[in-house]
């Protein structure tokens, strides 16, 4: 039966020990001590504790209030030390784990570089017993709009150390090198579809929507160039489809463009690489790109050495047409060669000078020829009055004879 002991309208209290002896208050729900048959207390009202420590053993504890209070009453910062250091917070017990109590703690004054004189700042701090920073475990921080700082001083680096060829979830390596041929383009509604000679490799179809990127250099209608992201989905096997706004284009049927495509390696605008990322592209972009070229689309220069290529050779491409070779022997231009003192045409018996051939005047005649005709001039014209000479190969030497004095001597003969 239910007792109730009603003070009315007064306060109550109960007072045990002394004033230098302690006494204990004690509950108990509980008297057979007989397990799960343990009572409740309740207080219906609030509850103010004031001595040092509170100390709660229950298996479950379930607050209502969706904010616990912390250092109520604390008049200032470096009133209330913890640790020897302004600070409040949660410690946790981890029982004799080598590395002590666990805390989240909240400083005043937090040393951003653990030196004398360092800079400090207010925050909140995961640490163990020993000091040492514990980690965070979280797939997302946000600063609402505000700059990131990840370290703040001193000489730490940021590192993705633990994890399995991070390097390749930033970069597709196996794109670096691939060029397609473009040949055909078209722009409806701002969408433009590439098509190209050769067929996509099936990386580049795009696995993540709106992640995979095109590098576009066409020379029919540079409009469209640049870097792009490409749309969900490709037409077809040997096309690439991406957004750029603008007037509809059709360059066709297939063959009417011109220009390269080459797959971009970036996997996402955003993903933060590491150093070998870095290191790996580079050496994945020098071995798979032509280093004995200098080009631009179709037009290109390129070295070819004999214990490569099996000839040496420098051949020069104007719009894919080639147009000069240097080897080992002359220079070709169409064709005009030049070797060694010669100038001669590869395709026929025939040299057009276009221009005034001027000749210097030379101060002593040239030696006999074999097998041509050496013409040279000389400053103190002949008796021909041109000054002009040849020596053929009979060894004769002379003057050839202006207009003026083959009439003259006509007349004379």
């Amino acid at each position: 039966m239910s007792k109730v002991l009603r003070v009315q309208g007064s306060d109550y209290k109960v007072v045990v020990g002394s004033t230098t002896t302690p006494g204990n208050i004690v509950l108990d729900t509980n008297p057979s001590g007989l397990v799960g048959a343990q009572g409740e207390v309740r207080i219906t009202g609030d509850l103010y504790v004031a001595g040092n420590t509170t100390t709660v053993k229950s298996e479950t504890l379930e607050i209502d209030d969706n904010i616990i209070y912390l250092n109520r009453g604390e008049p200032g910062p470096g009133v209330t030390p913890w640790n020897g250091e302004d600070s409040s917070g949660f410690q946790i017990s981890r029982g004799s784990a080598p590395d002590g109590d666990v805390s989240l703690l909240f400083y005043e004054d937090w040393d951003i570089v653990p030196t004398p004189g360092s800079p400090t700042e207010q925050t909140w701090v995961f640490r163990n017993a020993d000091e040492d920073l514990l980690a965070i475990a979280t797939n997302k921080i946000t600063t609402k709009g505000d700059n990131l700082t990840l370290i703040g001083g001193g000489n730490g680096v940021i590192t993705v150390e633990g994890t399995t060829d991070y390097e390749e979830n930033v970069l597709d390596y196996a794109l670096i090198g691939i060029t397609y041929t473009i040949s055909q383009i078209q722009r409806t509604g701002g969408v433009v579809t590439v098509t190209t000679l050769e067929n996509v490799v099936p990386g580049l179809d795009p696995l993540v929507p709106g992640k995979n990127h095109v590098d576009v250099s066409c020379i029919s209608n540079s409009s469209i160039n640049g870097t792009y992201i490409l749309i969900s989905s490709t037409p077809t096997a040997n096309s690439f489809t991406y957004t750029l706004a603008g007037p509809n284009i059709i360059l066709g049927p297939p063959g009417s463009a011109s220009g390269i495509v080459k797959p971009n390696p970036v996997k996402n605008d955003d993903y933060v690489p590491n150093m070998l990322a870095l290191i790996n592209y580079v050496n994945n972009a020098t071995a798979s790109s032509d280093t004995n070229k200098i080009f631009e689309n179709d037009t290109k220069v390129q070295t070819y050495d004999f214990d490569t290529s099996g000839v040496s050779k420098i051949t020069f491409e104007i719009d894919g047409a080639q147009r000069a070779i240097i080897n080992n022997n002359a220079l070709t231009v169409d064709n005009i060669r030049i070797k060694n003192n010669n100038i001669s045409n590869v395709s026929n018996d025939n040299i057009l000078v276009d221009s005034v051939l001027n000749l210097a005047n030379k101060a002593s005649i040239p030696s006999t020829p074999i097998g041509y005709v050496k013409v040279y001039s000389t400053n103190v014209p002949g008796t021909g009055g041109t000054g002009l000479y040849f020596v053929n190969t009979l060894g004769t030497n002379d003057e050839l004879i202006s207009k003026t004095k083959a009439l003259l001597y006509s007349l004379i003969l």
